[in-house]
């Protein structure tokens, strides 16, 4: 299909795309409309709201005005050369040539009103004729212009007057315009704006302290150093970067390299440094909200920023010297006894913080000062600060979410039992992998295991009982005459096995003890074992032994785990005992360090996963591992 030609058209994201800051910010807006009215040689700009800024909004200058022609020549113009087709130079209405230079580029400030609404009417007065026009947004085109009247007039009457009714802003206020305004343009004598018949002047900014004169090798800077009034409604405040006396972006206190002077002083929100360096024009951006990064304006940055440094630093020295007397006067008794040169660090540090974080809080001032105190009276003097200066940013944000839900002291019990258990979980381990016996050395592990086996084992109550172990002794002495030992904790028949015995008291109705109403038994096999028949039978007949010399009731329960390497075809779980309170159970040692990592929900292998714990070159490892046996 063969579409009709319907010449140059504009899609409805064109003017979001083109003037975006313009059209969505009313105070980039309402600047670019004041710029105009510079631009055009005006004395005098009035802005006035009515109804509180919630109805109208009207703009309104002395400058050279236009000619019907100018004015559909220059609004309908897409990427109108303001430079080119009228010069840098602004010129009064009687011809005289001013000393301004002109913010106009590009002709981006038509779209100001479009902040407001979708339509404006546009008043010009110039050589001696009088034009009105309504603009709107067209469905095609940016600017779709109505002329609606046309007169002759005085032919010294000259100026511009755009009208709106607000719409797409909830409210101007005026106080608010004068902040914002007077902050970016109450330095030029020529120039005077108005807002609601009020004229803004240095004494709403405030009262200059001092002027000075920064050299650059590309030309003066001039440094204007204002304290402003003390409860004003805006944040009004910081660096101000001025070009032929506009401003260029927003008032900050960023400096170079992105670090910032923080305005978070009480004292420096009452300050602004305006720098005026007219040398800047052509690195100025097109909507006058920054400069352009080239290797002039970096280098100019930098000068301003070593110089502002400097100055801030020496303003508020007095500012931080109370606070650091404020913080410190109450610790006197801590510094006291103090040696002298722990004194002289807590003293040079602290001042440190506050030239390096002069928005840090009160409270949080007085903290580190604590830390520091306590951690000069401490044994590890500054080692956290290394723990700490390891620690990722979320790591930090972690530790912090940690010590606020939990005391040092409980957060140390429960990881230190964590990291007990983890650290048996590392031996068993270690052990199941040798061929060799070390039943000596496996079962005081075990006694401090018995969790693995079960919640019930995890009390005070079950403890080693050395009558059952000498009732095990008596058992395994005629099966292997001398061979059988036996420790505080356990029994032990070297190059074969070893037993330990755990139990927990019965009591009665009235709450004393009766005898015993529990027990674990776990015999360990050597290494390199395998559980058959004959490792199940005796452990039936050592259970059964225990009963019939009278230390257990037939109804204390009685848990017998038979622990090895390999698992053989007849070791099968029995139970047994008149009341079926005799359980034997076979388990290999991968099984039990299996269900003890499950126990503590696979911690070991989580942290080994998070903070790489694992050996992966095997060099390494086997040195350690060599090392270890080495030791032993």
């Amino acid at each position: 299909m063969i579409q009709k030609d319907i010449g140059n058209w504009f899609g409805s994201r064109f003017i979001r795309g083109y003037a975006r800051n313009i059209i969505s910010n009313w105070e980039i807006a309402l600047v670019e409309l004041i710029a105009n009215s510079y631009d055009a040689g005006a004395k005098k700009v009035f802005i006035n709201i009515e109804n509180g800024g919630r109805k109208s909004l009207e703009v309104k200058d002395d400058g050279i005005g236009m000619t019907k022609d100018e004015f559909l020549f220059r609004w309908k113009g897409i990427g109108y050369d303001r430079r080119k087709q009228q010069g840098k130079e602004v010129y009064y209405p009687n011809g005289e040539k001013s000393n301004r230079i002109a913010y106009g580029k590009n002709g981006k400030g038509r779209f100001a009103m479009y902040c407001f609404s979708n339509s404006y009417f546009v008043e010009i007065w110039k050589n001696g004729n009088y034009n009105k026009f309504k603009v709107k947004k067209g469905q095609v085109v940016p600017f779709d212009i109505e002329h609606l009247k046309t007169k002759k007039v005085d032919d010294t009457k000259t100026g511009l007057k755009i009208t709106t009714n607000i719409e797409n802003i909830l409210v101007l206020d005026e106080r608010v315009i004068i902040n914002v305004i007077g902050s970016r343009f109450f330095s030029d004598p020529s120039f005077k704006i108005f807002v609601n018949q009020k004229q803004i002047t240095e004494e709403d900014i405030g009262d200059r302290i001092s002027e000075e004169t920064i050299n650059t090798p590309f030309g003066d800077i001039i440094v204007k150093f204002i304290k402003t009034k003390r409860g004003r409604t805006t944040q009004q405040n910081g660096i101000a970067w001025w070009v032929n006396y506009r401003l260029v972006g927003n008032l900050s206190w960023e400096l170079s390299d992105g670090e910032k002077l923080d305005r978070r002083y009480r004292e420096a929100r009452l300050y602004v440094f305006i720098i005026i360096a007219n040398f800047l024009n052509d690195e100025v951006n097109d909507d006058w909200t920054g400069f352009e990064k080239t290797e002039r304006y970096s280098e100019v940055f930098n000068i301003v920023s070593d110089y502002l440094t400097e100055k801030l630093d020496n303003l508020f020295q007095n500012h931080r010297e109370e606070r650091k007397k404020k913080a410190l006067h109450p610790k006197f008794k801590q510094l006291k006894d103090l040696d002298v040169r722990s004194r002289d660090f807590i003293g040079k540090f602290t001042s440190e913080v506050l030239i390096k974080c002069p928005s840090i809080k009160d409270i949080d001032f007085e903290n580190i000062l604590e830390i520091l105190i306590k951690l000069e009276e401490s044994e590890i003097k500054y080692e956290l600060f290394g723990s700490l200066a390891k620690l990722e940013t979320a790591e930090l944000e972690d530790l912090n979410e940690i010590i606020s839900k939990w005391s040092v002291r409980d957060a140390k019990i429960i990881l230190t039992e964590i990291y007990r258990r983890i650290d048996l979980i590392n031996k068993l381990e270690e052990f199941t992998e040798k061929k060799s016996d070390e039943l000596h050395r496996l079962q005081p592990i075990f006694e401090k295991a018995l969790w693995i086996f079960g919640p019930e084992y995890d009390t005070i109550q079950f403890t080693s009982n050395e009558t059952l172990h000498k009732v095990i002794k008596k058992f395994f002495d005629k099966k292997f005459p001398k061979k059988v030992l036996i420790r505080p904790d356990f029994v032990i028949v070297p190059d074969s096995f070893s037993i330990g015995i755990y139990a927990s008291d019965d009591y009665n109705n009235e709450g004393d003890p009766e005898g015993i109403g529990k027990v674990l038994i776990l015999e360990l096999k050597k290494g390199d074992s395998t559980l058959n028949l004959e490792e199940m039978q005796q452990a039936e007949k050592y259970c059964l032994y225990l009963l019939e010399e009278g230390h257990l009731s037939r109804t204390t329960v009685i848990n017998s785990l038979v622990l090895g390497t390999r698992m053989g075809k007849y070791a099968k779980k029995k139970t047994t005992g008149d009341n079926d309170n005799i359980v034997i159970k076979p388990l290999t040692f991968i099984n039990v360090i299996k269900i003890a990592k499950a126990r503590l929900f696979n911690l070991k292998d989580k942290i080994e996963e998070n903070k790489n714990l694992k050996d992966d070159d095997s060099i390494i490892a086997d040195i350690l591992k060599q090392e270890t046996i080495n030791q032993k």
